[in-house]
């Protein structure tokens, strides 16, 4: 079983690092019962401290750090989201094999993304977490199939909140943001 990180580095250096190594932590003690970190400061070669813009360091790795790439970070454009019902569906750990999620994916029709539903409840997208606007506070589903680097950040700053979102409260909240650790907040204009 191997697992992803996919950490933003941008002028050089590793945007919350803390929370990488600590959800890395977190899955080596589940899987492999290894206390440990990884130590993906070293990964970052010493020419590309110096280079200024951002870029996508992604790290696979199981036991140990298996490979890594780093390369510049293209957003991706996501405008409109189509619910799916993800059934059974578990991601609680940042898995390689995303087999569940694209079967999911091929039910986006004409959209750019999916927003999954659990039991009624919002979860993710197929590579966000998802934040909900109400006019005053942003909140997060508390049903989250990922508890994604961004997220955590935004949770522990008090930017955000948890809150339980079923499906049909959807229609109540007056904006919607992607997030992930690659991506500030990217606005989605349409839920469908």
């Amino acid at each position: 079983m191997r697992f992803i990180e996919t950490m933003k580095l941008e002028n050089g250096i590793i945007l919350n690092m803390d929370l990488h190594k600590a959800r890395s932590q977190e899955t080596l003690l589940h899987h492999f019962g290894i206390e440990r970190s990884l130590p993906f400061e070293q990964l970052v070669p010493e020419g590309m401290k110096l280079k200024e813009g951002i870029f996508k360091l992604r790290v696979l790795y199981s036991k140990e750090i298996e490979e890594f790439s780093i390369e510049p970070y293209i957003a991706r454009e996501i405008k409109k989201l189509k619910i799916v019902e993800g059934g059974d569906i578990e991601y609680q750990y940042k898995y390689e094999d995303r087999t569940a999620i694209i079967n999911l994916l091929n039910k986006k029709v004409d959209c750019d993304d999916i927003l999954i539903i659990k039991n009624g409840f919002v979860t993710d997208t197929s590579y966000t977490n998802i934040v909900f606007e109400d006019g005053e506070k942003l909140y997060t589903p508390d049903t989250f199939l990922l508890n994604g680097i961004k997220r955590r950040q935004l949770l522990n700053a008090g930017i955000i909140s948890e809150k339980a979102i079923r499906a049909e409260d959807i229609a109540n909240f007056s904006g919607y943001y992607l997030i992930n650790s690659m991506m500030e907040r990217l606005t989605v204009q349409t839920i469908c």
